[in-house]
């Protein structure tokens, strides 16, 4: 199973959970947004064929201002 650590918009520092939870699984990657005022779920997935991965967030990477 393919797991993406979804970070808060200001990102996860080294010693967050989900850094340690990524450097413990090579299947257990970081979604990096381009822009996170304009979230493209569909970008998190890009290239990947396989099945939908289960995402895991911190803060299930929201923006203090509700994404706005």
């Amino acid at each position: 199973m393919r797991v993406l650590t979804v970070p808060r918009y200001t990102g996860s520092g080294e010693d967050h959970w989900q850094s340690h939870l990524e450097r413990s699984d090579a299947a257990i990657a970081r979604v990096h947004q381009r822009d996170w005022n304009r979230v493209d779920r569909q970008e998190w997935a890009a290239g990947d064929p396989g099945p939908a991965p289960f995402a895991v967030g911190s803060s299930a990477g929201t923006h203090p201002r509700g994404g706005q």
